[in-house]
């Protein structure tokens, strides 16, 4: 066959199946960008996420981040702790106006966005990539009305005859940030709306038995129990109490 039928041969191919080829290679590339994403994702050790309506900025972001990384470790094993901190703001419709009458409300926040939070927040309840969480209280009402809260008491030890827990329950399966030791001792959590409630979510039905969504359910308890039982350093001086 000479050179030029299989000049003629492949155009005609190229004429005819050019759409296949096009949709084909498109595809290929979108899975090809997919699978390198998903290969280079940062794998954190501890992920939190918090919905409310405190406003946080990068650096607060940071700070919580750094915070998290007190009571966590290397996990994956990578020779690294990290941690992220996934956050959203959620405010009703008081709290949007307050935040513009204060000033906080940066150039992107609007019903909207809000909305939009709203709905991610919704979507996360249903996915197990979050297992700690903070939250307001209706977003936490919103999570346990779903059945996506774990109850204190399947992972906590009971306290002993005559003792006191050292913290305070909002109810069977939350607890009050600002009853933790953390709350004082970390700038990041002082800066969280007083009714923050600390949760861990249930494992998704369909993961039961995912032994890595599991695992990271089991880590996210032990983070939050060192939380928990964190007590202050004995020359630590309780904001307002410095005699200043």
């Amino acid at each position: 066959m000479d050179a030029k039928k299989v000049k003629s041969k492949i155009f005609n191919f190229f004429y005819y199946y050019k759409w296949h080829i096009l949709i084909v290679l498109f595809f290929v590339c979108i899975l090809t960008v997919l699978t390198v994403q998903l290969l280079t994702k940062e794998k954190y050790d501890i992920r939190v996420m918090y919905a409310g309506n405190a406003i946080l900025s990068d650096e607060d972001n940071a700070e919580f981040v750094e915070a998290l990384k007190q009571f966590g470790t290397d996990y994956n094993g990578d020779g690294k702790t990290t941690a992220e901190v996934f956050d959203l703001i959620i405010m009703d419709e008081e709290q949007l106006q307050q935040a513009y009458e204060e000033g906080q409300n940066p150039y992107f926040l609007n019903q909207g966005t809000v909305n939009e939070s709203r709905e991610t927040f919704t979507f996360q309840s249903m996915a197990s990539e979050y297992a700690l969480l903070f939250l307001s209280p209706d977003c936490y009402d919103l999570l346990k009305e779903n059945g996506y809260v774990v109850p204190l008491d399947s992972y906590l030890e009971p306290v002993a005859e005559g003792q006191t827990e050292n913290f305070s329950r909002y109810d069977e399966g939350a607890i009050r940030l600002n009853s933790l030791n953390i709350s004082v001792f970390y700038n990041i959590f002082s800066k969280l709306p007083d009714d923050t409630l600390v949760c861990i979510k249930r494992v998704k039905a369909t993961s039961k038995g995912n032994s890595d969504e599991e695992v990271n359910q089991k880590n996210h308890i032990e983070i939050l129990k060192k939380m928990i039982a964190f007590e202050l350093p004995a020359d630590f001086v309780l904001p307002g109490q410095n005699g200043g």
